[in-house]
């Protein structure tokens, strides 16, 4: 009884750093791929995780600020450290 209350207040009190660090990486991942599409490099660029949500995929929206001070803004879909899609946004 003790040993299951331990265990599931272990999990409980884990899974939001392990949500905000796959976030984070998803983050990246799409920044990196919506700098590709639009024919640019992260270099100096800020990144922002603008929306999240988890299901059956992460769907991330980022946006992203290049050294010349252009924005980008997209909505990426994060499987298992992959970007299935990339959408470029106008605006969020």
């Amino acid at each position: 009884m003790i040993r299951t209350a331990i265990i599931a207040f272990v999990a409980a009190t884990l899974s939001p750093a392990a949500h905000a660090a796959d976030f984070m990486a998803a983050k990246a991942l799409c920044a990196e791929a919506l700098a590709q599409k639009t024919g640019r490099t992260l270099d100096d660029a800020n990144t922002r995780l603008v929306k999240a949500r988890d299901g059956g995929v992460l769907k991330v929206t980022v946006s992203v600020k290049f050294e010349d001070g252009e924005k980008s803004f997209g909505e990426c879909k994060v499987r298992r450290g992959e970007v299935l899609s990339v959408t470029p946004r106008a605006r969020v």
